[in-house]
């Protein structure tokens, strides 16, 4: 099974690559300020003064092969990330039911991070576009992933805090007898496929299980 620790391992070892990344960058190539000046212009009302305007700017000599690296990287991790909520969207069982709002939230991600690398292609001169742009995208991001991870779970307490309808369907059904006249409506075909496919992911769990067990020992008895 998948235990917390194992997805710590995972979550801490991708911390420590951009780690590497990042501490490799500031030792080989780091950054510093530079100051650039754009071409001056005079104010109409009063040609004997003259503006010029400058921005700072951090900048190395390798700017560009380190955010190469990076987006490579991330680019990996989302691209990873898209085919798994992909294959996953239709997965309807209850305790996969947080699937579903992580995939909405992978693909929010990738396509935030597609349109703000666009950003990149705007001219230096248009700061403030340009950082209204990638705020916008970073705060949408954000917030769309939290959202949608949260709030779900935050509407489940509130509405049911004792978790009273987590039980399992499958179990209390073979506790309780049926009434003699049951009229079906659309909840119990859901609930009935439902269960189907539940079942069908024990019986597959199962499935795999014996045919594992058959190989042992087909190779215990063949060595």
């Amino acid at each position: 099974g998948i235990h917390d620790s194992r997805l710590l391992v995972v979550v801490g070892a991708l911390l420590c690559i951009d780690s590497l990344i990042l501490i490799a960058w500031q030792l080989f190539d780091p950054i510093h300020r530079q100051i650039v000046y754009d071409a001056p212009h005079r104010p109409k009302h009063n040609q004997d003064i003259e503006i010029i305007p400058y921005r700072e700017e951090c900048k190395g000599h390798h700017t560009t092969f380190w955010f190469l690296v990076l987006i490579f990287y991330k680019g990996l991790l989302m691209a990873y990330g898209s085919f798994l909520s992909w294959r996953t969207r239709h997965v309807t069982i209850p305790a996969l039911n947080d699937s579903r709002y992580i995939g909405l939230s992978v693909y929010i991600v990738f396509i935030c991070c597609v349109l703000g690398s666009l950003v990149a292609f705007i001219p230096s001169e248009q700061i403030q576009f340009s950082y209204c742009l990638r705020s916008f995208f970073i705060m949408t991001c954000t917030t769309v992933t939290v959202c949608l991870v949260f709030v779900p779970k935050i509407v489940e307490v509130y509405h049911d805090p004792y978790a009273k309808k987590k039980q399992p369907r499958i179990m209390r059904r073979f506790h309780t007898r049926a009434p003699k006249h049951t009229i079906l409506t659309n909840q119990h075909l859901n609930d009935a496929l439902m269960d189907n496919q539940q079942l069908q992911l024990v019986l597959s769990l199962v499935r795999n299980l014996l045919e594992d067990k058959h190989y042992r020992i087909a190779r215990f008895f063949f060595l």
